[in-house]
């Protein structure tokens, strides 16, 4: 209820569709859905796990996490090669998790699925489970160039939604 106004307006200047999941194990289980308005889009049902290491969602969840416990989790099961644009060298996958709390923003170039691209951020909720908002489109029309013009849009949506989860203004 709280993401919905945030998920549609961000739906509406992104013209790709929004999810909202928690992490729940080592899978993401989504909450809430918002399609895009256009013709050919990406979706998924409420309720679908995705795996935890997929893209731009395994980015923002382990970039918030202790660095420890996300080198066991990573170390547990290493670094799956989804496509052949995965990373699957932890150095660079730690590298990545760096600039991730850096700039607040996670960003998925056909890692997981080939011609599909994301855009994540970590929604900061008072209690657990952690949560997060990501956009998903075909890389036709989520190019390089929207993911970052995205990203800024991304994060005040949720952090838009974590105010609203506490009560805050």
């Amino acid at each position: 209820e709280v993401a919905r106004g945030p998920m549609r307006r961000l739906v509406a200047k992104a013209r790709e569709t929004a999810f909202v999941g928690v992490l729940n194990g080592r899978r993401v289980t989504i909450l809430d859905v918002v399609e895009s308005e256009e013709d050919l889009k990406v979706t998924s049902p409420i309720g679908t796990r995705v795996p935890l290491l997929a893209g731009a969602l395994g980015k923002v969840f382990l970039a918030h996490m202790e660095e420890e416990r996300a080198r066991e989790l990573l170390a547990q099961k290493g670094l799956p090669r989804y496509t052949e644009k995965s990373i699957t060298d932890l150095d660079a996958y730690l590298r990545e998790l760096k600039r991730v709390r850096q700039e607040g923003v996670a960003f998925d170039d056909e890692e997981y699925l080939t011609g599909i691209r994301a855009v994540a951020a970590y929604i900061e909720t008072p209690v657990p489970p952690p949560a997060a908002l990501w956009i998903v489109g075909f890389s036709a029309t989520l190019t390089k160039e929207k993911m970052q013009e995205i990203a800024p849009l991304i994060k005040e949506a949720a952090e838009e939604i974590a105010k609203g989860l506490t009560g805050g203004t």
